[in-house]
């Protein structure tokens, strides 16, 4: 819940604004309304328990299976993007979780209250990206990554050349502007300067756009330390704005790393938490993919509770406890490329030159 305008308030509108605009909140309200709303949905609370979401009768089975399809095949149909390859219990979490919101206790019901409401299939599509992010998150990674990375992505690097860095399932931002700073700080300490480019991915427009204004609640920068609050962010009323040096590292675009063709000659691929959510066919792809878009010897920095253990012939690694690997530059990716055309074409050399987006408009999306 965000508090809207009333009479009454919200005193510093500019906090309950900018949640509103992230896209996930679920109900905007006067607070005189938040009451009753609180009320209506506690009445709702777990309307499909732990037994409908594994139901041991066979025909139970067979409902739930169906069910899931159509919401896959809704999903592929008004979004775009197929779900079917992420793992079955996060994703029938998510839908009992909009069940809840709307107040519908009957997943049948749910399937038909989808065809009708287009605006919902947007929220339940919302909902499945999970966009939990913070800056700096599992702050010991970043740091091991500072020391035992980002020096090696500039090394032996003229001021010709281009650092390229790939963070596919964005989100909103944070994780990208935390290794822009990151890059920043080291590229600080050089006599010598390269270019730098931080290709930051999603599949949600509305999350690129709340990325791309880089304008952030001062509670998601607890975890900044205050001189890089001081250094990095801009007081903005109750917010804080990425400052311009930081900002212009980084390129936002629309990006499917399951269906669009992978980008080339990267030397560090960050892709945080977003692995959890595939089932173990979607990983068969999605990691030989990272290989593949990696120079050789470059750097993979996936999150605290994934791993390529399977993968151990494409990838060594270099801090096991943090999640740092290295590419095998001996091995040869076993990747199959997609045959469609994303927006931005990546490893296109034409496509090298950052977007220099300013901050504003309305709020949209671009990890998860």
């Amino acid at each position: 819940m965000a508090q809207t305008a009333d009479g009454f308030g919200p005193q510093h509108s500019s906090m309950p604004d900018s949640a509103i605009a992230t896209g996930l909140v679920d109900y905007a309200l006067p607070v005189e309304a938040m009451g009753a709303k609180l009320a209506e949905f506690a009445h709702s609370a777990y309307v499909l328990d732990d037994a409908a979401f594994s139901a041991s009768a066979q025909e139970e089975l067979q409902k739930l299976e169906h069910a899931k399809a159509e919401i896959y095949g809704i999903l592929r149909g008004q979004i775009g993007h197929d779900f079917s390859g992420y793992k079955s219990k996060t994703f029938m979490r998510r839908v009992q979780r909009r069940m809840q919101v709307v107040q519908i206790d009957d997943l049948e019901a749910y399937v038909e209250h989808l065809r009708g409401h287009q605006h919902e299939v947007g929220a339940l599509f919302r909902d499945l990206l999970i966009n939990v992010t913070n800056f700096f998150r599992d702050a010991e990674a970043f740091e091991k990554l500072a020391e035992v990375v980002v020096p090696k992505l500039f090394e032996k690097r003229s001021a010709d050349d281009i650092v390229r860095v790939w963070i596919p399932g964005c989100a909103t931002g944070e994780e990208v502007y935390s290794l822009a700073i990151l890059l920043r700080e080291h590229m600080d300490r050089l006599d010598v300067v390269p270019r730098v480019q931080i290709f930051a991915t999603d599949i949600d427009d509305h999350a690129l756009a709340v990325a791309r204004l880089a304008k952030y609640p001062g509670a998601l920068l607890d975890s900044v330390s205050p001189e890089r609050r001081e250094r990095f962010f801009i007081p903005d009323g109750g917010s804080f704005a990425v400052a311009k040096e930081v900002r212009d590292l980084c390129i936002f675009s629309p990006h499917n790393v399951i269906r669009d063709p992978p980008f080339s000659r990267i030397d560090l691929v960050s892709c945080r938490n977003l692995l959890i959510y595939f089932g173990l066919d979607l990983q068969g792809q999605v990691i030989p993919t990272f290989h593949y878009a990696l120079r050789p010897d470059g750097y993979l920095f996936l999150g605290t509770s994934e791993s390529v253990s399977q993968f151990d012939d494409l990838f060594v690694p270099l801090e096991k406890k943090h999640r740092i690997f290295q590419r095998r530059s001996d091995v040869m990716p076993r990747v199959r490329l997609p045959l469609t055309v994303s927006a931005l074409r990546p490893g296109q050399n034409h496509e090298l030159t950052p977007r220099r987006t300013q901050p504003g408009g309305a709020a949209l999306r671009c990890a998860r």
